[in-house]
């Protein structure tokens, strides 16, 4: 499997011998290294070198959901604005048609004189009332008799 055994090093370190399942190293030259490599972040260093592409892919996806998340925020501000301003007018339009209408009704109140008014209809219903008893006079043939005796 391997020509020279010799020339492949693990952080300086030398294979003791292979067999079928590769390479065979001394336990205690290993951990020498591998603590070798934590003390001196060679270990941390590969590890960021070999994660960096990762991290630069989830730095961008949250980008591109950080800019979605603020145009839909904006969006609905927008809509929210939109919506008070319309409210604002209704609102504006409702308190003015309230006021025109009660200043119409206080117009027709003072032109009309409802105390006056009341006497009027009252003068008018006893007059009917007066003209229909005539008209039934009439039909008898005593309104001339009762006009006559007025005159006298």
């Amino acid at each position: 499997m391997f020509h020279n055994i010799n020339t492949i090093t693990l952080g300086g370190l030398y294979p003791i011998g292979q067999d079928s399942k590769g390479l065979k190293w001394l336990m205690d030259d290993v951990h020498k290294v591998v603590i070798n490599n934590i003390k001196q972040n060679l270990f941390f260093k590969g590890r960021v070198k070999t994660m960096s592409k990762d991290i630069q892919e989830a730095s961008d996806l949250i980008g591109e959901f950080t800019q979605m998340l603020d145009s839909s925020l904006q969006k609905m501000q927008k809509t929210e604005q939109n919506i008070a301003e319309q409210s604002k007018k209704v609102s504006g339009s409702v308190r003015k048609s309230a006021h025109d209408l009660m200043t119409g009704m206080a117009s027709i109140e003072k032109m009309a004189n409802f105390d006056k008014l009341e006497r009027y209809v009252i003068l008018l219903e006893r007059t009917a009332s007066a003209m229909s008893v005539l008209s039934d006079l009439e039909k008898a043939g005593k309104l001339e008799k009762l006009m006559s005796v007025m005159k006298a």
